[in-house]
């Protein structure tokens, strides 16, 4: 008869379901960027198929601590420990870990000259060594699993949001990880698309798959997570299961972040730096490509009734709020319309004197 093991409560979800050992271990970890402070002192377990989901304000440093686990960002102080393996800057096959971790961006980032099949079939060829006939047959199982297999044959143009998110999940399920990252996989879709990914995403969590969500779907968090985790100003202020979390917050911080996302009030980025704004629209301003202009702010009135219909004009005095920081320009891409930076008020007038200079019959 075999002899039942007691389990620690660390090794139990809430849910019950029986946690593995430690997978992911961060140790006092810190990230900048020149100047910002992105991430503090993070200290962070994650046990073999524990659910987590990260939220926080823009800026908090919820995917920068994610991208660190796969050393798509390298961190400059402490340890993270994947699998067993210590991460660094200068280690040696790190694509041996990120080969074991998937990734869900954002912005999908799909290749667009290749079919849904093509994207889901490349990684598995060129990493793992697969045939084309089994990365065929591996493609087409999870793009079955994730719904859309009639899309196989398509580009991603002729996807909708939430068709494209699906083959990025996919993509990801065809190397066979072992963790699962998720950088707010939802939050450039439509309403109507975010059902369509959120479902896929539950059925991962149902398979045991370890997962962290950077995500404010708060209904998510609450019927899947394992463990919620709130991050501000680049630090964990707090993390507990879902019910408690939800219920009970022992942080003011994180009451008032729940009261206002809940609420369905915009979170303000209290935490985003002011000293970063500059540090970023320099390097912007030092890497744009040729053929990126100047354009003109998306904001068409000011409080005072100021027009920012002119590129060159940007915002009247009488139109900035003293110390807050102000959308003060965008940047023209051929065909797009990204914002690239946010400019503040202190430092708009580096920036035309900047542009005067470049530009002296502006």
């Amino acid at each position: 008869m075999p002899v039942q093991q007691d389990l620690s409560p660390q090794d139990v979800s809430p849910a019950g379901r029986a946690l593995g050992d430690v997978i992911i271990e961060m140790k006092k970890v810190n990230k900048w960027y020149e100047i910002f402070h992105a991430l503090r002192d993070v200290d962070l377990e994650v046990r073999r198929g524990e659910r987590i989901v990260i939220c926080g304000p823009s800026g908090s440093g919820k995917s920068t601590l994610i991208r660190c686990l796969n050393q798509l960002e390298e961190h400059q102080k402490g340890q993270i420990i994947v699998d067993g393996v210590a991460l660094n800057a200068h280690m040696r096959g790190i694509e041996n870990i990120r080969r074991e971790i998937g990734m869900v961006f954002q912005s999908f980032n799909l290749f667009p000259h290749l079919t849904a099949m093509e994207n889901c079939m490349l990684a598995p060829m060129k990493v793992r060594g697969m045939s084309r006939d089994e990365a065929r047959r591996v493609a087409q199982t999870y793009l079955e699993r994730v719904h859309i297999p009639e899309q196989a044959d398509k580009y991603p143009i002729q996807l909708s949001g939430g068709q494209q998110q699906r083959v990025a999940i996919a993509r990801s399920l065809c190397m066979n990880p072992k963790i699962m990252l998720f950088d707010e996989p939802t939050s450039a879709l439509d309403p109507e698309m975010v059902k369509e990914v959120l479902d896929v995403m539950v059925s991962l969590a149902e398979i045991g798959m370890t997962m962290l969500v950077v995500t404010h779907e708060m209904g998510f968090a609450r019927s899947v997570a394992d463990r919620v985790i709130f991050m501000d100003r680049g630090e964990i202020v707090e993390a507990a299961p879902p019910e408690q979390f939800f219920r009970q917050p022992q942080n003011e911080r994180t009451r008032q972040f729940l009261g206002q996302i809940l609420s369905g009030q915009p979170v303000p980025m209290a935490s985003r730096s002011h000293a970063f704004a500059p540090v970023l629209r320099s390097r912007v301003l030092r890497f744009l490509p040729p053929g990126v202009e100047r354009a003109a702010p998306r904001i068409r009135s000011s409080p005072t009734g100021v027009s920012n219909d002119d590129p060159r004009q940007g915002f009247s005095k009488a139109a900035r709020p003293a110390g807050k920081q102000v959308p003060c320009g965008l940047y023209r891409v051929p065909h797009t319309m990204r914002p690239l930076c946010v400019l503040t008020r202190a430092d708009e007038g580096e920036e035309r004197h900047a542009h005067a200079s470049r530009h002296p019959d502006a």
